[in-house]
């Protein structure tokens, strides 16, 4: 396909493109600007796999809701680690929609282009269905409830949040030591027995001793809407430039916590290493008696993990990887998953789908949009049933 060339879609497709680097670590320290009639939509986290040349990558990102007509493409991309200084635009690449795109088609067929290139969703309106109940956040990475129906907000910017009610607290519950660089708050997992011992664990980034990018986690204790009393359970684990984690408590009481591959994908099999995979851990950050071979691992193979949840009925655990939902391929990519009942919802940068539990609960029926035409960071489930969900800066819930 030649630039310029009006090229028709219709349904959900994925942009893709054939990228130079040195390797897919180097990638994983990339981001997209996607200039869509001269606006542009930030991707921090643009799946890539080996192309067909040495040095070659394949590249690929979902497109946006267009409404139907021509439009102009053009593609910019930037290090994650100097978001505001970007490459020079690629070629224009013109195409036409003959139908509103929508998210969730997990089987699309990418459209391609050969641009090549060394994030918030544009100015979408607020969804309808969706009300609105917190503003003023800073990037929510993980969302959390207390059995007392407060909702935990964890932001990149190193800040926990606490919204009651009534509203968010001015406040942050926590803010990470500023001395520590690159401090951010990734994940939020509150004790099974929060009512008796107010504990909270977090997950977070921070430089080790000798300035890599590492993932601890550490275990507070709640008083008064504050989170106090550090006490780290795990650290020193590589993390990537655009670092993924997850942390949950599953149903037998042990602390999952799910670590990306740091940007190689050879740690994912490498089992003296953390990373990419998924532990099982004491709430102390001991290996749990029963685990077998004595090893907290309890899974591997993640390349960038999005989320955890279980599936009661049948105690499944489910995970979200970069281009994957449990064992099903994936697009977009998910940035968070949650389960009520028999229902899957699947958050990511096209918004929030949701796909039915299969009886066996190792299938999902074919997904749906529940909303669209906005970025989904984070999702959660409150006490009372209630599907929460935090965009780059707000709170809504589902009606």
């Amino acid at each position: 396909m030649t630039p310029g060339d009006p090229v028709t879609v219709t349904g959900q497709k994925n942009l893709a493109w054939d990228q130079g680097a040195t390797s897919l670590g180097e990638l994983s320290g990339v981001g997209y600007n996607l200039y869509i009639d001269g606006n542009p939509t930030k991707f921090e986290s643009v799946p890539c796999s080996n192309g067909s040349t040495a040095g070659m990558f394949t590249c690929q990102l979902p497109l946006p809701s267009m409404p139907a007509g021509s439009h102009t493409l053009q593609l910019t991309s930037f290090y994650l680690s100097t978001p505001t200084t970007e490459s020079p635009k690629s070629a224009a690449l013109q195409i036409v929609v003959t139908a509103i795109l929508a998210s969730g088609d997990v089987s699309s067929t990418p459209q391609r282009t050969s641009a090549s290139a060394p994030a918030d969703a544009g100015t979408a309106s607020w969804p309808s269905g969706l009300v609105r109940m917190a503003d003023g956040l800073d990037r929510p990475s993980d969302l959390a409830f207390t059995p007392d129906g407060r909702l935990w907000i964890a932001e990149r910017s190193g800040q926990v949040r606490v919204m009651h009610d009534d509203g968010l607290v001015a406040d942050p519950a926590l803010t990470l030591d500023p001395r520590i660089p690159d401090g951010a708050v990734l994940g939020l997992a509150p004790d099974p027995h929060f009512a008796g011992n107010h504990f909270v664990f977090a997950l977070y980034t921070e430089r080790s001793r000798a300035g890599a990018l590492t993932f601890a986690i550490a275990r507070f204790r709640e008083v008064a809407d504050t989170l106090a009393d550090r006490v780290v359970i795990l650290d020193n684990v590589l993390a990537s430039t655009d670092p993924r984690a997850s942390l949950r408590f599953g149903l037998d009481g042990k602390l999952y916590a799910a670590f990306d591959d740091a940007g190689d994908a050879r740690l994912s099999d490498d089992l003296a290493s953390f990373n990419g995979k998924t532990l099982r851990l004491n709430p102390d950050g001991t290996t749990p008696d029963d685990a077998p071979a004595k090893s907290p691992v309890f899974s591997a193979g993640l390349s960038s993990p999005r989320g955890l949840a279980w599936y009661r009925p049948t105690k499944r655990l489910w995970t979200a990887d970069v281009s994957s939902v449990g064992r099903l391929p994936w697009t977009p990519a998910p940035e968070g998953i949650a389960i009520l009942e028999d229902e899957l919802f699947i958050a990511s940068q096209a918004g929030l789908a949701l796909s039915q539990l299969q009886p066996s609960g190792a299938g999902l029926g074919a997904p749906r949009d529940v909303i669209r035409g906005v970025a989904v960071r984070a999702i959660a489930i409150s006490p009372d049933g209630a599907v929460y969900v935090a965009t780059d800066s707000a709170i809504g819930r589902l009606q």
